[in-house]
């Protein structure tokens, strides 16, 4: 994916009128993590935390945010600073078994109005790259049971499957 397009699926859910903190939870190569720093304050600071550290590396933003990078499991919560203004999940959350309990521990270290911006395929059907599919109606009905809602903020056809892109931002 490019840059761009990286962009377009999270600017209306990125609230940067101050400096804040955020993690991009699977952040791989960094293409949602560069998106993300082009939207924050100056002063910001993104936690990168992926599992591969060859990938994290690789990344880089911008000077005037922090990059933090953290080799470790997303789903540990124990893995990032609590007290987050904000988490992104490109394409990682259909790695997760149980992703309601995910979700719930995630929102716990957002703070009150933090923001989760989920990019997904809008899919449910399962295969060997994405093992547990969330497609945005299967999130709602998750997110209902957690009394909370997602808000769908962008959708880009995808190049790999017949599902389209989707992103959601879920507010604390």
């Amino acid at each position: 994916m490019d840059s761009q397009t990286a962009v377009s699926l999270i600017r209306e859910g990125v609230d940067a009128k101050q400096k804040q903190n955020w993690a991009d939870l699977g952040a791989g190569d960094g293409t949602f993590t560069k998106a993300l720093a082009s939207l924050l304050s100056d002063g910001s600071t993104i936690y990168a935390v992926d599992k591969n550290p060859g990938a994290l590396s690789a990344i880089s933003v911008a000077p005037g945010v922090t990059l933090q990078k953290i080799t470790g499991d997303f789903t540990d919560a124990t893995t990032f600073p609590g007290s987050l203004d904000g988490a992104l999940l490109a394409n990682a959350i259909h790695y997760v078994p149980d992703q309601r309990g995910f979700l719930g521990r995630l929102r716990a270290k957002l703070k009150t109005g933090g923001r989760l911006i989920i990019i997904e395929y809008d899919m449910d059907t399962a295969n060997r790259w994405v093992p547990y599919p969330v497609s945005l109606k299967s999130l709602q009905k998750m997110l209902d049971s957690l009394g909370t809602v997602a808000r769908k903020i962008g959708n880009v056809p995808s190049r790999l499957n017949s599902a389209d892109i989707y992103s959601a931002v879920i507010l604390k």
